[in-house]
Parts: structure tokens; C-alpha cells; sequence
């Protein structure tokens, strides 16, 4: 899981747009440590970018988002995505400390 944040970290940090989200869909437990996993998602949030997480049959990115979905079924996938969506772009940009 570490190893795709980092990669969109990169690919993010290099547009001109003024607000970058990453929407991370997992179906299962991330390989890294909860402390990696922790640590780069910080990196992130210093860095300006959102992260929420949809976890298909998988809670654990309960732990790791703020901004976050658990669903049962991959049906149930676009309404999860627009409800963060929804979220996060209804809501004002929380900085990075």
C-alpha cells in the first residue's frame, strides 16, 4: 500500500492543480506496518494531498483515514466513492500542520 501512495504522491506533486486528492480502494489488510502505512500518510497530508479510502470487505482503513468507506459488495462501490467524494469536496480543505 505504501509503495502506490508514494507513487501517487509523485505523479501528484508534479500537476499544476491547487487541490490533489488520492482515493485508495483495497481489498484487504495493507502489507506495510500500520506505522508505515501511518508515516506516509502524513507525508501526504504535509504534502497538501487528501487520502480516503474505500475498503472493499476490509475495515481497516478505519484505522488509517479519517475519510473513509467500508463496503460489503463491489455493487455498493459507486455510491461509496460518491459519498466521499461528496465529502470531501462539500467540505473546506483541512491543512497540513
Amino acid at each position: 500500500m505504501c509503495s502506490g501512495l508514494w507513487a501517487a504522491r509523485a505523479e501528484l506533486l508534479a500537476r499544476p492543480e491547487p487541490r490533489r486528492i488520492v482515493l485508495l480502494l483495497t481489498d484487504g489488510v495493507p502489507s506495510d506496518t500500520p506505522g508505515a502505512v501511518a508515516d506516509t500518510s502524513l507525508r501526504l497530508h504535509k504534502d497538501g494531498i487528501e487520502v480516503a479510502a474505500i475498503g472493499i470487505k476490509e475495515a481497516s482503513v478505519q484505522r488509517h483515514w479519517k475519510n473513509h468507506r467500508v463496503i460489503d459488495d463491489p455493487s455498493q462501490l459507486a455510491q461509496a466513492m460518491f459519498h466521499i467524494l461528496t465529502t470531501l469536496l462539500t467540505s473546506r480543505r483541512q491543512r497540513a500542520a
